[in-house]
């Protein structure tokens, strides 16, 4: 898409409601639109709006193993409502410390948090 393209998509919409942006996202790119998740109120708004416009809308996200309880409770909740199937990325760990449980990368200092999160991102932007 040019940049001339996207102001006059840009001034398009403008006056629309983001209802009829999702729907023109979904018709025009299809399946290759995905929704990546923190679970926050700004996200689930727009998980609302997205599976009324598409009810097979992909929605991803990254559990780094450090995640509240109340993100897990929102994302069961989003389950729940609207028969939703949440695609969950986790962070690669080496092999050796694999055995070490679940949230061993906490206190890895071989990679950074941003590394890890970069690493899971790529794998499903695939």
């Amino acid at each position: 898409m040019t940049p001339e393209q996207a102001a006059k998509l840009s001034g398009e919409f403008e006056a629309q409601t983001p209802e009829a942006l999702l729907a023109w996202t979904y018709k025009t790119f299809g399946s290759k639109v995905v929704i990546a998740s923190s679970f926050g109120p700004e996200d689930v708004v727009l998980i609302d709006m997205a599976v009324r416009v598409n009810t097979r809308a992909r929605i991803i996200t990254l559990d780094t193993g450090r995640l509240p309880e109340a993100t897990y409770a929102v994302m069961d909740a989003v389950k729940f409502k609207y028969g939703a199937v949440i695609e969950t990325f986790f962070p690669r760990r080496p092999r050796s410390k694999r055995s070490r449980g679940p949230r061993v990368f906490i206190r890895s200092k071989s990679r950074s948090r941003t590394a890890r999160n970069a690493a899971a991102s790529a794998r499903w932007s695939r």
